[in-house]
């Protein structure tokens, strides 16, 4: 009898297993196309995750005109699951280099970092790492010329 119970209890275990992925931010975000993976993502050029742009691109404020003090957010949403979160905001060189880079844990309030930089090498972009749609990327000159 304890063998029927046991049996039982996986099944059940299994089951909700499998109900509860099926409804996980990894799979509802997916395409139904094959993913072929860029290299960097943009507002531009959301590549398969067309749609999230909005959500992921790195938005990029200066506060001067000498670019010293810059403010980049991600519009990503306050509820979010702990598998679905920004990783990490900075600024990157023309080669993909990290220049500065602010952290965050999945837990976090808000995506926002604020960098006091007294130069920035031509060709810098900010950006935003998801831990599920990869790396998003603002060029600090549309930045720059949207002001």
């Amino acid at each position: 009898m304890w063998k029927k119970k046991l049996k039982i209890a996986v099944f059940i275990i299994s089951a909700a297993i499998t109900f509860n992925c099926k409804g996980s931010s990894s799979e509802r975000f997916q395409t139904d196309k094959p993913r072929i993976p860029l290299k960097e993502y943009s507002r531009n050029d959301p590549g398969e995750w067309v749609g999230l742009e909005d959500q992921h691109y790195p938005r990029v404020t200066i506060d001067n005109s000498a670019m010293e003090n810059i403010i980049i957010r991600v519009n990503f949403p306050i509820k979010h699951e702990p598998d679905h979160y920004i990783e990490k905001i900075g600024l990157m060189d023309k080669d993909g280099n990290d220049i500065i880079v602010k952290r965050f844990n999945p837990a976090a309030d808000y995506w926002e970092a604020r960098f006091n930089i007294p130069f920035i090498p031509k060709g810098a972009k900010a950006f935003a790492r998801c831990s599920l749609h990869d790396l998003w990327v603002t060029p600090l000159s549309d930045a720059h010329n949207a002001r």
